[in-house]
C-alpha cells in the first residue's frame, strides 16, 4: 500500500502506510526473531516468512537463513514440513540466500514428504497434503503448486522487475544445480514469449539460449567462476551491454542470444 500510494503521489497515505508497515515489522521481529519461537509453531515457516517479507535486518539475514536451513534439515528426510503459504516462502527464501542446490535436491527427491514422493507413488496431480489421502483430502489440489513458480524463477531464472510491471523489463538469472544437465523454460509474457534455456556441458562449459520479446529489455546474470569466460556466439538483437564493474551481468535488448561459458 505504501508503494501504491507513492505511485499515485498520495503523500499522506504513503506516510501512513509506511508507519503502519514499520510498526508491524517491529511487532514481527519482537514476536518471532528477538524472542524464542513458541514450540507450537513451524519454525521453517516462521524463518522463511521473516526472510520472504524482508523483515529481518540486513546484517542478520545470514543468521536467519542458517536457522531456516537448520530446521529444514531437521524435517523428515531433510525436507519441507510447510503448508500452502510456508512452502512458497521457504522455496524463495532459501534460493535468495544461495541454497538453490539444497532446494533442488529436495524438489528432485523421491523421499517423503515431497513432490518426488507423490510422483513415485503414481501421482499425476499435486496432492493437498504431503501424505496421500484416502478420500479425506484432495489428491488433485494446488496446495503445493508454487514449486512450478520456483522452476521458472530459479532454474530458468525468469524474474520480473517490480519497477516495470508486465515484464517490460525483467531479469534472467538461471541457476545450475548439481545433477541437472539442462533446462528448457519459456514464459508467455504480455509482450511475447520469453525463453531461457541452458545446457551444462560439464563443470567448465555451459551454453545459454535466451529470447527477449519486442519492446522489452532483460538484465542477464550468467553463472561464472574465475576460470571461465563468456562468449556471445550468436545474437539477433543489439550487442549486449556489460554492466560497469561486472564480468557476468549484461543488459540485452529484444532478440535471440546464444551465450557460451567456457574455460579461460
Amino acid at each position: 500500500m505504501t508503494r501504491f500510494a507513492s505511485m499515485l503521489n498520495d503523500v499522506e497515505n504513503e506516510s501512513r502506510f509506511r508507519h503502519l508497515a514499520d510498526r508491524l515489522k517491529n511487532m514481527m521481529l519482537n514476536m518471532y526473531w528477538k524472542n524464542n519461537v513458541p514450540d507450537t509453531l513451524n519454525r521453517q515457516t516462521v524463518f522463511a516468512t521473516l526472510l520472504y517479507y524482508d523483515i529481518i535486518p540486513e546484517k542478520e539475514k545470514a543468521a536467519a537463513a542458517d536457522s531456516l536451513i537448520k530446521y529444514v534439515k531437521k524435517g523428515p528426510a531433510g525436507h519441507f514440513t510447510t503448508g500452502i503459504f510456508g512452502t512458497k516462502y521457504v522455496l524463495e527464501a532459501l534460493s535468495v540466500a544461495g541454497f538453490t542446490n539444497e532446494v533442488y535436491k529436495i524438489v528432485n527427491s523421491k523421499q517423503y514428504p515431497g513432490w518426488g514422493h507423490m510422483i513415485d507413488r503414481g501421482a499425476t496431480t499435486i496432492w493437498e497434503t504431503w501424505k496421500e489421502s484416502d478420500d479425506v483430502y484432495s489428491n488433485c489440489h494446488p496446495m503445493f503448486g508454487t514449486v512450478t513458480e520456483w522452476y521458472f524463477r530459479w532454474l530458468g531464472g525468469i524474474q520480473p522487475d517490480t519497477d516495470y510491471p508486465g515484464f517490460e523489463k525483467f531479469l534472467l538469472c538461471p541457476n545450475l544445480p548439481e545433477g541437472l544437465e539442462s533446462v528448457n523454460c519459456s514464459y508467455n509474457s504480455p509482450f511475447g514469449m520469453i525463453v531461457s534455456n541452458w545446457e551444462n556441458k560439464g563443470k567448465e562449459r555451459q551454453i545459454y539460449h535466451f529470447e527477449i520479446p519486442p519492446g522489452t529489455e532483460a538484465t542477464a546474470v550468467i553463472p561464472l567462476n574465475n576460470k571461465q569466460v563468456i562468449k556471445f556466439s550468436e545474437a539477433s538483437g543489439s550487442e549486449p551491454q556489460k554492466e560497469k564493474g561486472s564480468l557476468n551481468k549484461f543488459r540485452m535488448k529484444a532478440g535471440k542470444y546464444t551465450i557460451t561459458v567456457e574455460p579461460a
